[in-house]
């Protein structure tokens, strides 16, 4: 059924069978189940379905979301009698994709059960399962095991190993990857040239491999609570739903399987956890040096510069002084000396200045300020390539470091 008023039709008018199977599914793996509100309140209202079905609902969203990774375990809602209606859990599991970027990605499988119980001979259940994507392999598996028996449990042992196999190859993935990291981090050189850089890409894989590796704790021991609590059902449920004395025992040898295999799981994640986090220090102090160290490097080239700046200081200082001191008689002798001026004329007049004085003006004032031109562009000139020297020490400095 593909649109909400035939499944809503079919429901209400269609055959009730002992053991009905709803399964919705995504158009795709990367949407929400579209699920409309008015089929889903009919549907619930029909079905006396509990409202806390609207959990399942909501955590199908794009993809699996990290702030609920620690949501899901199975709840368990009892009637009046003390039977048990309503019963719905939250599987996250990994699964294996044809992708060169992401060989894996996390896919979620919402379960719930509800036992209408009439007498010994007539009792209906409910199942209800929500899919992150179309044909999924649950639900061949699903069809075939109805047919087979109608064991309340050992249905829910059948979800629970279809989804719990595939975490240990994702594991060994995960851990693949970060092993490869380890042989790098461990054995980088950080005196070497390109060892900064090296190591800054090993720390970005890091903090990624950290950001996918901290839900996964939180969204194990969820279904750690969901296999516990399945361990309880088995005396909350009525015999006649328990199947054979054999379905019984095979049940609770599955279910502490179940449990060891996740615990065996949480701890093999917290392990990869603990080596990310200490080779993440190892990295970060070994950046941490190396930073130091190109910092030691320019202040040893500041060092340098202003030593130099100090001592060129200081010849300037001593070379003005000198002609400061001389500067006042050499211009006063220079000017006199010239033929410009007479001390004693023929006539026996005293001090007298030439009437071609003004061609000592035209061409001193041209070039005192030539002279002054010359200088300023010296120095702008010396500026530049102080700083080109800057530049430049800098960059061996990196390059080296």
């Amino acid at each position: 059924l593909t649109d909400a008023e035939s499944a809503t039709v079919h429901i209400a008018t269609g055959e009730q069978p002992s053991t009905r199977v709803v399964s919705i599914c995504s158009r795709s793996s990367l949407r929400p189940l579209g699920l409309p509100k008015d089929f889903l309140h009919r549907w619930m209202d029909h079905s006396h379905i509990h409202p806390e079905l609207y959990d399942l609902v909501l955590s199908f969203g794009w993809k699996p979301k990290n702030c609920d990774a620690g949501a899901g375990g199975m709840s368990i809602k009892r009637s009046a009698s003390g039977i048990v209606p309503d019963t719905q859990y939250l599987i996250t599991f990994p699964e294996a994709v044809q992708s060169l970027t992401t060989p894996w990605t996390m896919r979620q499988v919402g379960v719930y059960h509800q036992y209408i119980p009439h007498d010994e001979q007539d009792s209906r259940s409910l199942w209800v399962f929500f899919h992150a994507k179309p044909n999924s392999q649950i639900q061949d598996n699903l069809e075939c095991s109805i047919k087979g028996h109608n064991s309340v449990l050992q249905i829910h042992v059948l979800v629970l190993s279809m989804h719990l196999k595939s975490w240990r190859w994702y594991l060994d993935s995960l851990n693949t990857d970060f092993e490869k990291i380890v042989d790098i981090a461990v054995t980088i050189d950080f005196t070497e040239q390109n060892a900064y850089q090296t190591g800054s890409e090993l720390l970005q894989k890091l903090q990624h491999f950290e950001d996918i590796i901290l839900p996964l704790v939180p969204r194990l021991r969820s279904t750690l609570t969901t296999v516990a609590t399945l361990c309880r059902l088995k005396c909350l449920i009525p015999d006649s739903q328990l199947g054979s004395y054999e379905d019984q025992a095979i049940y609770m040898d599955e279910t502490d399987s179940f449990r060891t295999q996740i615990q065996g799981y949480i701890d093999s994640t917290e392990l990869m956890k603990k080596r990310s986090q200490r080779i993440l220090d190892i990295l970060t102090a070994g950046l941490n040096l190396q930073n130091q160290k190109k910092g030691l490097g320019f202040s040893n080239v500041m060092v340098s510069l202003a030593k130099d700046t100090v001592e060129d200081s200081a010849t300037v200082r001593v070379v003005t002084i000198v002609t400061l001191i001389y500067l006042p008689a050499s211009f006063v002798s220079s000017l006199l000396g010239t033929n410009l001026f007479v001390f004693q004329t023929t006539d026996g007049s005293g001090f007298q200045a030439s009437e071609q004085f003004w061609i000592f003006v035209v061409i001193s004032v041209p070039l005192t300020m030539l002279t002054v031109g010359s200088w300023f562009f010296y120095t702008k000139r010396r500026a530049t390539m102080s700083r080109r020297k800057v530049q430049n020490v800098s960059q061996d400095d990196l390059e080296r470091a």
